[in-house]
């Protein structure tokens, strides 16, 4: 009973560590995006899983080295009750030879006691026989034999008398003697029948002392057998259990590797799609590099023709005030700080750096290299200082963009946009109307994305702000 309360015990445990895995390996299955720290997680479940297997294969092969020394001891018992059977068989037999001789040592005791009691008879008869001769004899030798002359009839008479003394004593002695031996007889008779009785009655009494002890032994034997078929039994049970674990391991743990591959395959996928979209966006920014450095030449180009125009259209004249000529060239920065880009509504919904968040019911995760900035769809997005607009367009994830170059390797950028309000080249002031709020690209609702980007990299705006 106990050892099936233990195979009990194991089975729940192991059932719960198993369900407890289960609840681990699943609680981080991808839909979007995972993290290093989420596969490193399910890769310890794997390792678990593993040693799980390993404990539950060495438990199998000891309980199955269990259940060989269970069935050796079991085939030695059987053996030993093969060769307890055919000793008591053989005691059996010696104990029924034994028992026929007893019976007919007693059949023959029974007929030499009724041979005694015979001769006892013969010999009391005898004895009486004797008695009435020596009293007969005792009443003659009172008389001499000068009386027995005298009551004599006869000489003749007188000898017939002693001789007939003479024979009845020889007789009565050699009766006497018949007698004596007779009984003799009935004594050893008696004493040997005696002797054969008890030393029958010994050796059977030690075949049955042996032959109890051999049925003491037999049922031991068989016992040992019954507690042997139980324990083999249990063993079996715990064997398949340990089989039947080992195999849902085995499943759980392929689903687990399943996991694991699918989850570094879109960690792949994922830093592929990163890498696409940083080789867009510095395309695109050497795309909107060239345009602004094209929009420069122009406007220079156009600044200097405008100049000439003046310089031949203009007559001389007191009257009217000179005039210079305006002039443009690429911005600098001087530093200070930026106009903040969406008046009105100042919160931030998300910070420069890494992030979490949930996207269509999944979990989503990057670096966020600007901060999001909520606002009615349509609210103006203003530049936040002066420069030359660089690109007005759809960008990869950003959706509807613009990016204002203001010099030393310095741009702002503006995403999600719903609309535009400028062209690539013009040059703006802080405070003008670029652009509107929206919720195009890769949009969880309508927000500004503001990003300030140093050479091409990003940098945190709210240090410019």
């Amino acid at each position: 009973m106990q050892a099936k309360k233990s195979i009990k015990n194991k089975k729940v445990i192991i059932k719960l560590l198993l369900f407890s895995l289960l609840i681990g390996i699943f609680a981080f299955i991808p839909n979007v995006s995972v993290q290093a720290d989420e596969l490193a997680d399910i890769e310890a479940e794997i390792d678990e899983l593993s040693l799980s297997q390993s404990e539950l294969a060495a438990k199998k092969e000891q309980c199955e080295l269990d259940l060989a020394d269970l069935e050796s001891r079991k085939g030695d018992s059987e053996n030993n009750l093969s060769w307890l059977n055919s000793r008591s068989e053989e005691q059996q037999n010696a104990y029924e030879t034994l028992k026929y001789r007893q019976d007919n040592i007693l059949d023959m005791q029974k007929t030499s006691l009724a041979n005694l009691e015979q001769a006892k008879e013969n010999f009391q008869v005898k004895l009486d026989q004797y008695g009435d001769r020596i009293e007969t004899m005792f009443g003659m030798q009172q008389k001499s034999i000068l009386e027995l002359l005298l009551e004599a009839d006869s000489l003749e008479g007188f000898f017939t008398s002693v001789k007939f003394m003479r024979i009845i004593t020889d007789d009565d002695e050699a009766a006497l003697d018949d007698l004596i031996e007779e009984q003799q007889k009935l004594v050893d008779l008696t004493e040997s029948t005696q002797e054969n009785i008890e030393a029958n009655e010994e050796e059977l009494n030690e075949i049955q002392s042996y032959l109890d002890s051999i049925e003491e032994d037999i049922n031991f034997e068989v016992d040992q057998i019954s507690y042997l078929n139980t324990s083999i039994s249990d063993v079996n049970e715990e064997i398949d259990t340990y089989a039947a674990m080992k195999g849902e391991v085995d499943a759980i743990m392929a689903e687990a590797q399943i996991t694991a591959d699918a989850v570094r395959a879109q960690m792949e996928a994922e830093a592929e799609a990163e890498k696409q979209r940083q080789a867009e966006a510095e395309a695109e920014q050497q795309r909107q590099a060239e345009a602004a450095a094209k929009a420069e030449d122009e406007i220079q180009t156009n600044t200097s023709q405008t100049n000439n125009d003046n310089t031949v259209d203009q007559s001389p004249s007191t009257d009217q005030p000179e005039q210079s000529a305006p002039t443009e060239s690429s911005p600098v920065y001087t530093g200070g700080g930026f106009a903040w880009p969406v008046p009105g509504y100042y919160s931030i919904s998300s910070y420069y750096g890494p992030r979490s968040f949930i996207m269509n019911g999944a979990p989503y995760s990057d670096f966020h290299t600007g901060v999001d900035i909520p606002a009615p769809t349509g609210t103006a997005f203003v530049a936040p200082t002066s420069g030359i607009i660089s690109y007005v367009g759809a960008i990869s994830v950003g959706g509807n963009a613009v990016i204002i170059d203001i010099g030393n390797g310095i741009s702002v950028l503006g995403c999600h946009l719903s609309g535009f309000n400028c062209s690539v080249g013009q040059v703006v002031n802080a405070g003008d109307v670029v652009g509107f709020v929206g919720s195009t690209g890769f949009s969880t609702g309508a927000h500004l994305h503001f990003e300030i980007q140093v050479n091409g990299s990003s940098v945190d705006p709210l240090g410019y702000l």
